[in-house]
């Protein structure tokens, strides 16, 4: 397996656990009735882009190789 497929699924997987972290720090300063976290990235959107780029890498990758598969 090349290096851009192996990446794929665990830049989704700290993708997701990110994305979840800043959900439930927001979900708990808002039951303990402080204000949420002033400065969120986009971890969704980010991931996705990232997953994006990196299937484009692996599908430029695999037909552009000179090396036999």
């Amino acid at each position: 397996m090349c290096a851009f497929c192996a990446a794929v699924p665990v830049v989704a997987s700290l993708g997701a656990k990110e994305n979840s972290r800043q959900q439930r720090e927001a979900r708990d300063a808002e039951e303990q009735g402080k204000p949420a976290p002033a400065k969120r990235l986009p971890a969704g959107r980010i991931t996705v882009a990232a997953v994006g780029v990196l299937v484009a890498a692996s599908i430029f990758y695999h037909t552009h190789s000179l090396t036999p598969l």
